[in-house]
């Protein structure tokens, strides 16, 4: 489901219809499985939402669970190196369907780094349930 940004735009998209409407967008891959409670995957694609939110992005994105995995898609590469910074993610080598691709894992070095981030942007992390 698609929410409309502050200018009518419409930033965060549904995973299908965002690969729909963007040949070729950046990828971030991270693996959940690095010291987290499986439990807890939902509050990380929350975190990724707020987190995406957090940091304005100019183009359309999409974040998705996937098995052990959340994957976010960006419209524009700024936006995805923006968003790999934080997670500290690494490039690595491309694939067709992608114009870049990152990978990340969701351990404590990212979770700080992006709790410090949404501080920074007067954000809090979403609360576990």
């Amino acid at each position: 489901m698609a929410k409309l940004g502050l200018e009518g735009q419409m930033p965060s998209m549904d995973w299908d219809t965002f690969q729909d409407r963007h040949y070729r967008p950046h990828l971030l891959v991270a693996n959940l499985r690095f010291g987290r409670d499986p439990a807890s995957d939902e509050t990380a694609v929350a975190l990724f939402e707020r987190l995406a939110m957090a940091l304005d992005m100019a183009g359309n994105y999409a974040i998705k669970k996937d098995g052990a995995y959340i994957r976010a898609a960006f419209e524009i590469d700024r936006d995805a190196e923006r968003f790999a910074r934080v997670l500290l993610a690494k490039t690595t080598a491309g694939e067709r369907e992608w114009a870049s691709r990152s990978v990340s894992r969701i351990d404590g070095a990212a979770q700080r780094k992006i709790a410090t981030a949404l501080r920074q942007l007067g954000l809090k992390r979403p609360r576990r349930r």
